[in-house]
């Protein structure tokens, strides 16, 4: 198991040996949670990285990283390059929130320019771990990006996933350069891969490669897409029968349309999701499914109140099963219900007569739906954040930003900072935000 292995979440092992390994877990964190106070710093890294493949199969082991954290914090001078590219690689990969830490680590290896002394596959986890962890450090990231450019053709398929993935989270504008050497690689890749004899092939790393290009809006090489999408079709056997990885092709083919790409490989790619379309828009529906926060119940007040001031007279909020036409293209046009999970109550109505042939739902969902005004409730996943709390726009909200903005979308988003226990019917901070934002797009 490499030290880049970070697609191993939903891997299926037999229950008797499952079980065996829990019980392994289990017993091995009693006993080092016992000794916590005689561990030197310098064993807990390694201890933290291999537990981040005992929380891959079950997320159950942070009281480890809770315990590791004010020791580390404490003796950071004690700890080599290696081991603190392991600290922040294992608390991203555990999801187990430790800013203090990270932003600690982040500064010691940037000023002490720690990256030089790394090997190329433990700054590509540490660059990956910080986007992964919603952390922004834009020197940090400067200097991992930068190393990690020239030595680019050497990495490993999992590396050179992780790097185009740690670009996408972190909505890197690329150089043409740098999109070459991402093609470049892409490429090589799958040629030595299509040589291949025997083996197994990780799909999860194609797919993942397919999902930051498609983030990254890497359109401008039609020679790539073709060869990503040529080799999925070879191998479609290990995408058909998973929700998740249909889910993911899909919602490539989605933008590819949007974007008006014109490949064989995508005609031949829409066939296969054609044959299984039922599934896909059940995957999405059930796994759209919106609870509606206190946050976003006070914005939605804040809009009742004030709509007329804000939207004009008239101006009415969409209701959950309305659809609305995003793109029109010469096969395909692309429709956004508003509450995605009411599609049934749509098609039932009549309101998508030819889905899943002319028709293709796309697989978003909007929080608030005015006239042409969509308004995006956004928590801290939408973001990156720095030692300031600043926030950043992340890849994966910006993806669907700029599908809805393509479909003519007025794009608003509220952010959970604006959340505070001041705004009543007193303050109107989130109706003062809502007419600042309306008033920008409508100069």
């Amino acid at each position: 198991m490499s030290e880049t292995s970070h697609n191993l979440k939903g891997v299926e092992l037999d229950p008797e040996l499952t079980q065996m390994l829990e019980k392994f877990w289990n017993n091995l964190e009693e006993i080092l949670v016992e000794k916590a106070n005689r561990i030197y710093a310098d064993k807990w890294p390694i201890i933290l990285f291999n537990f981040v493949y005992a929380n891959i199969f079950k997320d159950n082991y942070k009281k480890l990283y809770q315990i590791a954290r004010p020791k580390l914090l404490g003796n950071l001078h004690t700890l080599d390059p290696k081991q603190l590219s392991e600290i922040v690689y294992s608390y991203s990969r555990v999801s187990e929130k430790a800013d203090d830490l990270l932003f600690a680590i982040a500064k010691k290896v940037f000023n002490e320019k720690l990256t030089e002394k790394m090997s190329d596959v433990e700054v590509c986890n540490l660059y990956w771990a910080y986007a992964n962890a919603g952390i922004w450090v834009e020197d940090l990231s400067s200097a991992c990006e930068g190393k990690l450019f020239k030595v680019i053709k050497d990495l490993p398929i999992e590396s050179y996933t992780q790097f185009c993935q740690a670009l996408s989270i972190n909505n890197k504008k690329l150089s043409a350069e740098e999109f070459d050497a991402l093609n470049k690689y892409a490429v090589d890749m799958i040629e030595k891969l299509s040589k291949q004899k025997g083996g197994a092939v990780n799909i999860q790393n194609i797919l993942g490669i397919c999902n930051s290009f498609n983030i990254l809006q890497n359109f401008g090489n039609k020679q790539v897409w073709e060869t990503l999408l040529d080799f999925l079709l070879v191998k479609k056997d290990l995408f058909v029968s998973n929700p998740l990885f249909m889910h993911y092709i899909y919602k490539l083919y989605i933008h590819l349309t949007a974007e008006g790409l014109k490949l064989a490989q995508k005609d031949a790619l829409f066939d296969v999701i054609q044959g299984n379309y039922r599934s896909v828009v059940d995957y999405i529906k059930n796994n759209k499914k919106h609870i509606v926060s206190k946050f976003e119940k006070m914005v939605r007040t804040n809009i009742e109140q004030h709509s007329v001031d804000l939207f004009g007279q008239g101006v009415q909020q969409r209701q959950g099963d309305e659809v609305i036409t995003l793109h029109r293209g010469p096969a395909h046009d692309l429709l956004l219900v508003n509450d995605v999970t009411r599609i049934e109550d749509a098609i039932k109505q009549k309101k998508l007569p030819n889905l899943g042939a002319r028709e293709l739902l796309v697989p978003y969902t909007v929080d608030i739906f005015i006239g042409d005004y969509a308004i995006e409730v956004n928590g801290p996943l939408h973001y990156l954040r720095d030692e300031q709390g600043r926030l950043k726009e992340n890849g994966y909200n910006a993806l669907k930003r700029i599908l809805l903005e393509k479909g003519g979308m007025k794009y608003i988003e509220v952010p959970y900072t604006l959340n505070t226990s001041r705004d009543n019917e007193d303050n109107n901070e989130i109706y003062r935000y809502l007419q600042l934002k309306i008033n920008e797009l409508t100069l």
